[in-house]
């Protein structure tokens, strides 16, 4: 086991230097103020880390913070929707929930916490939502994951974020936990891991007309449910493990963690030129340095420094942008991008979404990871969900830098 004050400034250093959304020009708050809410349990109610997500904020984006804190030790979720007036009282911009109650089933929660979330969203206000899934959250994970993959909400998974770490051994329960409670070592590397990741999940949620607890309630036979735009997959095709392993040997998997990428079966620098680079997520695009677009995927690049544009010539189109601009011309036609060409430490970053216009890829990203894959195979969510733990298996025995 490393020693603690060695590993938590290497995990903060590493986390940082995986991610540029954190640094990039993407301002997610409009205005001068930004009103910061925790609502959750004993981790979110911190003072250090209330006083970490509001310093960062008033250093990186120079806006003025107020927080509202609206923690409670044990918060249920049908505490939370209690809550739900107070809450929209408070003008929040940006709301941290933390749902550590017990004695309550998935179905529950994912009732209660539907519930609070469609009348925050409904409030016609810009709030950004994050949830956060701590080790010593009780129950309601399932819950919550539907919940952010719907609504497209922002959500730290930090069970995962340390489960991960403790499978590896580059850490144990022992380093994170006193008794059931987290210690000051988890909740510093927390801090960490939300300076590095934080912004890219502070994204605008998306209302649906139709409630996920009423998709999943109704007669699927209904002839007007097969226009709804199901979160419950309809295609249930499964991968085997070795099937998820035969398509990934023909396909490009890259991770923020790895300095190295998986092409077509062969471990592959990120950056010929810095062992140092790394790709980076934005919202829930993967960000790729445009170094390993040239070197991987055969594409030209080039820079205009009085027009101050980035012309980039791919296999399947040409793209002509600024940095920082959501609207580019590709020899196709002008379109806007989510997430547009980004410059950090003189590093170009290309999104996913812009991949898939240059070379015709089809660009998928999920737990910090990315794949890339040719053809028009429609994958489903059971197949991507394996193609992702078998894209990580492979990374782990390649012995790729994390």
């Amino acid at each position: 086991m490393k020693n603690k004050k060695i590993f938590i400034p290497f995990l903060t250093a590493a986390l940082f230097a995986s991610n540029i959304a954190a640094f990039a020009d993407y301002v997610p708050f409009e205005g001068e103020n930004v009103n910061i809410l925790y609502v959750g349990g004993s981790n979110t109610k911190d003072a250090v880390f209330q006083d970490t997500i509001n310093g960062y904020i008033e250093e990186k984006l120079q806006k003025t913070v107020t927080e509202f804190d609206m923690s409670d030790s044990a918060l249920t979720s049908k505490k939370a929707y209690e809550m739900q007036a107070d809450i929209i009282s408070k003008n929040p911009d940006l709301i941290f929930f933390e749902l550590t109650g017990t004695n309550e089933n998935n179905d529950e929660i994912l009732k209660n916490t539907e519930s609070l979330v469609r009348g925050i969203l409904d409030s016609d206000r810009n709030i950004k939502i994050v949830f956060m899934i701590m080790p010593d959250q009780k129950d309601g994970d399932e819950a919550i994951y539907k919940i952010c993959d719907y609504y497209g909400l922002g959500l730290m998974d930090f069970e995962e974020f340390f489960q991960r770490r403790i499978d590896v051994g580059i850490l144990s329960y022992s380093d994170i936990l006193s008794g059931n409670t987290l210690n000051d070592n988890a909740k510093e590397m927390i801090c960490g891991f939300v300076k590095a990741f934080g912004m890219t999940q502070y994204k605008k949620a998306v209302y649906k007309e139709k409630t996920l607890t009423g998709i999943q309630t109704e007669d699927n036979t209904q002839e007007d449910n097969e226009e709804v735009n199901n979160p419950i997959d309809e295609n249930n095709a499964e991968f085997s493990s070795e099937e998820a392993k035969s398509f990934l040997n023909s396909a490009i998997i890259l991770s923020v963690y790895k300095n190295t990428a998986i092409v077509n079966g062969e471990i592959k620098p990120v950056d010929k030129t810095d062992s140092n680079i790394k790709p980076a997520v934005m919202g829930d695009e993967i960000m790729v340095p445009v170094r390993f677009l040239k070197d991987e995927l055969g594409c030209k690049v080039s820079y205009n420094a009085k027009e101050q544009m980035v012309t980039i010539t791919g296999t399947a189109a040409e793209v002509k942008t600024g940095y920082n601009s959501h609207t580019i011309e590709s020899s196709q036609s002008q379109l806007t991008v989510t997430y547009p060409i980004t410059l950090y430490n003189n590093i170009t970053y290309v999104s996913g979404e812009i991949i898939t216009i240059l070379t015709g890829k089809n660009v998928i990203c999920k737990n910090n990871m990315g794949i890339l894959y040719d053809g028009n195979t429609e994958l489903s969510q059971n197949q991507i969900n394996t193609l992702f733990v078998q894209a990580q298996n492979m990374l782990n025995a390649a012995g790729t830098e994390g």
